[in-house]
């Protein structure tokens, strides 16, 4: 498609997984019942006496949706006490199922002792994203993002592209609490140096001055079009630190440091400058140093001075014409949903779910070529007519 293959374009988007939302009630009560039916299944009916209605078809129905005279608190704890009472009766022999790892999950995650020889349930400010949200799909996990939530996975997209052309030349599929930020530093890391310097378009999440030393030591020219958290003061970016960034070597007021202390700890440099030189400083509010008898300390790192040179490179035009070339990979996730379906997958699990995924994405390759093969058919039949 002779594609310019230095510029890219970089998104990311969730994907759902094809499973059902459980209340905590449903998903210890689905967890006990699977482990019971494999035992009625396998023949331990002694096991799991007291237990038998979990292998009656309409149990589930009135544990969950009847009986509403009944507290739901006190429906939690029956589960519970149930799941206790069986764990350690089933550990020798049902060790290695599927029915026992997602119950003994589930068990630890969403139940904690009460210190009185039982257990009861978790706060849920107690509960993180990546407890099992269904046990159709112990991959998933829950992430909230732009105000929707999601369980299941996200994926990360990296698009060739040139004014007329683009095509997915690159794709990472992991879990949904997956970090724009982790999914850039793989792609830079699979890339490694580049002979020509290659250009990376992303939105402000994927930023960072930590992704931009790594992009710079590849030979990659990141540009972040969003700008993350508050904006520092511009003065910020006269100031010069040493390469390591282990040095303040000149301050926004050209002085140079009559010392200059890194600490390990805080990454921050202690400086210590002629207090008559910042006294007459017309910024030295914006600076914020420690005035001291003889001397002022100024405490910054050099992560403070990349923020405002960010935003002097935002400013530009080249910057604003790349932050619109960016534009077109946000159609992708849309595409992805509506024309092909990825939250709606017919499978679970993180490794067959990015198999499908897989050949969504090639299905959309194919398009976009047939769509280029047929605009080189269009232009050779209208030269053939001129």
């Amino acid at each position: 498609m002779n594609l310019n293959l230095p510029l890219k374009r970089m998104d990311s988007m969730m994907i759902a997984s094809n499973i059902k939302k459980l209340s905590r009630l449903e998903l210890l009560y689905t967890c006990v019942a699977n482990m019971v039916k494999c035992l009625h299944k396998s023949g331990d009916d002694e096991l799991i006496k007291g237990m038998e209605h979990y292998y009656d078809d309409n149990d589930r129905n009135k544990v969950i949706y009847h009986n509403r005279s009944e507290e739901t608190t006190d429906k939690v704890q029956t589960v519970i006490n149930d799941a206790a009472k069986l764990l350690p009766l089933i550990e020798d022999k049902y060790l290695q199922t599927s029915e026992y790892q997602l119950l003994l999950r589930v068990f630890k995650e969403q139940t904690e002792d009460d210190n009185k020889g039982t257990r009861k349930l978790r706060e849920g400010k107690d509960l993180n994203s990546q407890i099992l949200q269904n046990p159709s799909d112990p991959d998933a996990t829950y992430r909230k993002k732009a105000g929707k939530e999601t369980r299941g996975y996200s994926a990360n997209l990296v698009e060739t592209f040139d004014e007329s052309n683009s095509v997915i030349s690159d794709y990472q599929y992991d879990t949904s609490i997956r970090s724009d930020s982790s999914y850039l530093k793989e792609v830079i890391k699979e890339m490694g140096i580049q002979e020509e310097q290659v250009t990376i378009i992303a939105d402000g999440a994927y930023g960072g001055e930590d992704n931009q030393n790594l992009a710079t030591k590849n030979n990659i020219n990141l540009i972040t079009t969003d700008f993350q958290g508050s904006k520092p003061n511009e003065i910020f970016a006269e100031f010069v630190f040493s390469e390591d960034g282990k040095a303040l070597l000149r301050c926004a007021n050209g002085q140079e440091p009559i010392t200059s202390k890194y600490n390990e700890q805080t990454g921050q440099c202690r400086s210590k400058m002629d207090l008559e030189k910042c006294l007459n400083y017309p910024h030295l509010e914006a600076c914020n140093p420690q005035l001291q008898k003889k001397s002022a300390i100024i405490l910054m790192s050099s992560k403070t001075v990349g923020r405002p040179k960010q935003l002097q490179v935002m400013s530009t035009d080249e910057f604003q014409e790349f932050a619109k070339s960016r534009n077109g990979v946000e159609s992708l996730p849309s595409t992805l949903r509506r024309k092909y379906d990825v939250d709606k997958m017919p499978a679970r699990g993180r490794l067959r779910t990015k198999l499908y995924f897989d050949f969504k994405i090639a299905a959309l390759n194919l398009r976009k070529f047939c769509k280029y093969y047929d605009s080189l058919v269009k232009h050779s039949q209208k030269l053939a007519l001129e």
